[in-house]
């Protein structure tokens, strides 16, 4: 049994990556338990529904064994009196009995190996000739398993629900027809939207590779590599490794930023829903008293401190200029003041840094005047004497007044 067919069957494509992840083949998927189907499926939805599925198809399994047993048909005894070790990857398969034998069941590949049609055992077969058929049939089993849709109806069915994907198809009967720039364009429209909607904004890689298979299954001249490309890491020549690529990833790119930034707009309605009738209603009024009070200034204060949540929320994605239209208050001379209220709100652990920190800078300006050589009274606090020697570092500037012939040389 593939076990990746078996979990496309039930419609779990996507987490086909996630067995693999977890090093699950044929053989550790008959052995599975319920904390590896835990970690697995985070979700209780999923996996509720793939352990109802596993024990199911379980419990088919006994069942078809213990009729090939009372048919006593294409079994095989196995003596374990020698050797009791027996190889997980058949344990499923093997049925004890009362003596120290076992009865091994063997699956179809198995039986087609060992009995012909009639039912006779075969010869042996050489071990290259077995290696070529084993390479053909997990080459079989591997177009196979790309050959599944990772669309629900196939990617045909889907475009020709939409307008933009019916001319694409309209263009891939004419004969010999290459898609053209515009037409390849629609098609990852049409495809990306349908995989947000299947899957959410976040998609895998494993997702595009799958859909790029079957595009180029259906438009015989289209390449994958058009459509995308996953990420390489860097070689030898270029440590830096390279991004995803493509039309379908570009696409993709855009549509999900475009969600992010929706997303953000609705943010500051859905906060202000969320408060308290009580709150809304007192925040508000104060934020109004705001856009257009100037004075006391004592009110004004009191009320840029209630307000400081709501406005932060408000005005988070908002440009400067708008803030400061919006509040008069803070183009006053006491403006610096409201400013400095919030900073203090947002960052309570770094209320006048610049007055813990400044000692560190102090040695730093010291030390630059002392490489200039530009020297002053000393003093013992080595805070005002960095002060004093600061304007020093800079070079003077040249002011010119209106009437001509008058300079003025400032720092």
């Amino acid at each position: 049994m593939d076990y990746q067919l078996q979990l496309i069957e039930w419609g779990f494509c996507e987490y086909v990556s996630a067995f693999e992840e977890e090093g699950i083949d044929d053989s550790s998927f008959a052995l599975l338990d319920d904390e590896t189907i835990r970690n697995i499926f985070e979700k209780a939805g999923p996996r509720l529904l793939f352990t109802k599925l596993f024990n199911d198809l379980k419990s088919s399994n006994k069942e078809n064994t213990r009729e090939n047993v009372s048919n006593n048909s294409g079994l095989i005894m196995v003596d374990t009196s020698q050797d009791a070790s027996i190889d997980p990857s058949i344990a499923s398969s093997i049925i004890s009995t009362p003596s120290s034998s076992y009865i091994f069941e063997p699956d179809e590949e198995m039986r087609s190996l060992l009995f012909d049609k009639s039912g006779m055992e075969i010869e042996e077969i050489p071990n290259d000739k077995r290696k070529g058929e084993d390479m053909n049939l997990s080459r079989h089993k591997k177009v196979q398993r790309t050959s599944q849709s990772i669309f629900p109806q196939g990617l045909v069915t889907l475009l020709e629900k939409y307008t933009d994907g019916k001319i694409v198809i309209l263009n891939k009967k004419k004969p010999r027809k290459k898609l053209n720039n515009d037409h390849r364009q629609k098609l990852c429209k049409v495809i990306v939207n349908e995989l947000i909607s299947l899957f959410g904004p976040d998609l895998r890689a494993h997702q595009f590779v799958q859909v790029c298979e079957e595009i180029e299954r259906v438009f015989e001249n289209e390449l994958t590599e058009t459509y995308y490309i996953p990420y390489s890491a860097g070689g030898e020549k270029s440590k830096k490794g390279s991004g995803p690529k493509g039309k379908l990833w570009c696409r993709y790119v855009n549509v999900r930023a475009a969600l992010r930034l929706a997303n953000a707009q609705k943010k500051p309605l859905e906060i202000e829903k969320r408060m308290s009738p009580e709150e809304n209603i007192e925040n508000m009024k104060q934020l109004d008293f705001l856009k257009v009070g100037v004075e006391p200034y004592t009110k004004i204060l009191s009320a840029w401190e209630d307000t400081h949540k709501l406005r932060r929320k408000l005005y988070q994605n908002t440009e400067l200029s708008k803030i400061f239209n919006d509040f008069p208050c803070l183009r006053m001379n006491s403006g610096i003041e409201l400013i400095e209220t919030d900073f203090n709100n947002r960052f309570p652990d770094k209320i006048d840094r610049i007055y813990s920190e400044f000692p560190k800078v102090a040695q730093a300006i010291l030390k630059e005047a002392a490489e200039r050589k530009i020297e002053i009274d000393s003093r013992k606090d080595e805070s005002t004497e960095a002060l004093l020697i600061l304007p020093f570092l800079f070079s003077p500037i040249t002011l010119k007044k209106k009437q001509k012939g008058h300079y003025m040389e400032t720092h």
